[in-house]
């Protein structure tokens, strides 16, 4: 298996209080042996969910999924 580093800057505006905000993304990226590609997100040294799935709004707590306020990433 193959690994390697990125690191990715996200925009985000929840389009329920209107909080914009951007985080920057260590992401671990490894392809298997049958050649899937394997993504591991880390902010501020901590395991987390793709933000592009679960974006949270700092602001207000509110996230996409749970209670179906939808966020927009840029």
């Amino acid at each position: 298996m193959d690994t390697r580093h990125v690191q990715h800057a996200y925009s985000f505006v929840c389009l329920d209080c209107g909080h914009g905000w951007e985080a920057t993304y260590d992401i671990d990226v490894t392809e298997d042996d049958h050649g899937h590609i394997i993504a591991t997100y880390h902010l501020d040294g901590h395991r987390v969910r793709s933000p592009l799935q679960w974006p949270r709004c700092p602001a207000c707590e509110r996230h996409k999924g749970g209670n179906g306020t939808p966020l927009y990433a840029k």
